[in-house]
């Protein structure tokens, strides 16, 4: 339904899945996606309520649910729910760049990032953007807001940047099995790309 761009359709499956298996994570976070498309953040803050007040989460749902929080513009709750998860590669380099988005210092912030590389086996992507506002789909799946980091598949990978104030900016990126790229984004200077060969040195 999604791939045929059915939001009604899309609405009903995900609807039925959830009142097949209320507790089901997933479907609770794919719903939250679809809402907050839909312009009702408020509705998907309630629908993933269950899972922000655990004392424990995974890696993944921890990660989406940081996203979401700073997508409503609370940095301080999306640090709140990485800390619950186990510090894996993709939680360290997230909640590495929600402190500094808090006011950590950059020395501490970039040891905290090179921890993550050092940690982590793929190519790494790190979003910036110049203001607030940007949602950032990956290959067409809504991940949240910046700033974020991620380790995608090698390949090829589609990233597009909204902003409400000006149209979609996409940008084909290849990401290998080492280094890393970092993707600045605002609605009024367009994207910058920035490929660092070695992730034992960057500059942020």
């Amino acid at each position: 339904a999604r791939d045929n761009q059915d939001a009604v359709g899309q609405n009903n499956f995900w609807r039925e899945a959830l009142d097949s298996m209320p507790g089901e994570e997933v479907f609770r976070l794919w719903g939250a996606r679809h809402l907050i498309e839909a312009g009702a953040e408020n509705d998907a803050a309630n629908l993933v309520a269950s899972l922000t007040s655990r004392p424990t989460l995974t890696p993944g749902v921890a990660i989406a649910l940081a996203r979401f929080e700073r997508m409503r513009g609370r940095s301080l709750q999306a640090f709140n729910q990485l800390e619950k998860a186990e510090r894996v590669p993709e939680v360290l380099l997230e909640r590495a760049l929600v402190t500094a988005q808090l006011g950590a210092k950059p020395e501490s912030v970039k040891q905290d990032i090179q921890t993550a590389l050092q940690a982590g086996g793929e190519g790494a992507v790190i979003l910036l953007s110049n203001e607030s506002g940007a949602r950032v789909y990956l290959d067409g799946t809504l991940l949240g807001s910046p700033p974020m980091g991620l380790f995608p598949s090698p390949g090829q990978h589609e990233f597009r940047i909204v902003y409400d104030s000006g149209p979609a900016l996409v940008s084909q990126v290849i990401t290998a099995d080492d280094g890393m790229t970092i993707i600045q984004s605002g609605s009024k200077t367009g994207l910058e790309l920035k490929n660092v060969p070695s992730r034992s040195e960057f500059v942020l």
